[in-house]
C-alpha cells in the first residue's frame, strides 16, 4: 500500500482509511525483519506509515516544518476497536485506563495525540457521516482494507473469525454508497487474496466492477503470484510477535518503561535475526 502512495508522488488534504484493524504499530520493527518480509511486516503499521509519509509523527515534527499537512481518518467498526484495546491490554499486561475512564475515549485521544490520526467508528455510525469532511478536501484518497467488509471475510488474509455477528462489520453496499456520494479522486485496495482478485465471480471482483462502472480505472500493484507465499510470510511475522516480540514489549514496560525506543528496537533486531534464521531466512 505505501509503495502505491510513494509512486503517486503527490500529497492529499485528506486520507480516509476503512479497516477492521488498527495498523498503528510505530513501525520501528520493520528493519528487524528479513528484507523479503518487509511487505508482510508493514501490514501492522500502515496507518503510522501514512502519517510519516504525510506530515510526520507529532513528536518528530520540527518547529520550522511548514510541509503540507494531511488529515488522516481511520474508520473502524466499534466492536473491532474494543477488541484491539482488549488485546493490547492483555498482550502488554498493562491497564490502559484509570478506573472509571472509558477505554475507547482514552484510546481515541491517545491516537490523536501520538499519531495525529482521527478515529471514526463505523458501524455503528453511518459512513455518510464522513461526507462533510470529504467535501471540504480539495484532493483526498480512500484506502480500503477489504477485511473491513463482512462480505469479504472469505476473501482476505486476516478474516475476523471469533464472535463475528452481522452488523459488527461494515458491508459492501454501504461502502459503494459512500463512494458514489463522496467520489474520492483515488481509491486504494489491499488485503484481498490473489484467488479473490483472479476470480471474476468473487465479491472483490464485483466491487471492482462497481468501481469501474463509476468511471475508475484499475491498476494492479504489489500482488503476489499465489496466496501460499504471502500467507507463510504473514504467519512467520505473526509467530515472531506472539513468541518473541510480545513478551519483550511487556517485559520492557515492567522493567524500564522509560527506556529509549532505539534501545528496544536494537534488542528486538537481535532477537529477530535469531528467530528468522531458524525459520530458514537468509540474513
Amino acid at each position: 500500500m505505501t509503495y502505491t502512495l510513494e509512486e503517486l508522488g503527490r500529497t492529499f488534504d485528506l486520507i480516509v482509511c476503512f479497516d477492521s484493524h488498527l495498523d498503528t504499530s510505530l513501525g520501528g520493527d520493520r528493519d528487524a525483519f528479513p528484507e523479503e518480509l518487509h511487505l508482510a511486516a508493514e501490514r501492522t503499521s500502515v496507518h503510522t506509515v501514512f502519517r510519516r509519509l504525510y506530515g510526520e509523527l507529532p513528536g518528530l515534527r520540527s518547529g520550522s516544518d511548514d510541509s503540507p499537512h494531511t488529515d488522516i481518518v481511520v474508520t473502524i467498526p466499534e466492536r473491532m476497536l474494543e477488541s484491539h484495546i482488549a488485546i493490547q491490554q492483555r498482550d502488554l499486561s498493562v491497564q490502559l485506563t484509570r478506573p472509571g475512564e472509558n477505554p475507547i475515549d482514552f484510546y481515541v485521544g491517545f491516537l490523536r495525540n501520538i499519531l495525529d490520526v482521527d478515529i471514526y467508528r463505523s458501524p455503528p455510525s453511518s459512513l455518510l457521516g464522513l461526507l462533510d469532511r470529504t467535501r471540504k478536501a480539495r484532493d483526498w484518497l480512500l484506502d480500503i482494507d477489504v477485511d473491513y467488509m463482512h462480505d469479504m471475510q472469505g476473501e482476505c488474509y486476516s478474516p475476523i473469525t471469533k464472535g463475528l455477528k452481522i452488523g459488527n462489520l461494515q458491508n459492501m453496499a454501504h461502502v459503494l454508497e459512500f463512494v458514489q456520494r463522496s467520489a474520492p479522486e483515488v481509491i486504494t485496495l489491499s488485503e484481498a487474496k490473489v484467488a479473490a482478485i483472479r476470480n471474476p465471480r468473487s465479491n472483490f471482483s464485483k466491487l471492482l466492477d462497481e468501481f469501474k462502472s463509476l468511471g475508475y480505472r484499475v491498476e494492479e500493484k504489489a500482488i503476489f503470484e499465489e496466496d501460499s507465499g504471502i500467507e507463510k510470510q504473514i504467519k512467520d511475522c505473526a509467530d515472531f510477535y506472539t513468541e518473541v516480540a510480545k513478551g519483550m514489549m511487556a517485559g520492557r514496560i515492567k522493567r524500564n518503561p522509560d527506556s529509549s525506543f532505539e534501545d528496544f528496537t536494537k534488542e528486538e533486531g537481535l532477537a529477530a535475526r535469531e528467530f528468522f534464521r531458524k525459520r530458514g531466512y537468509n540474513l
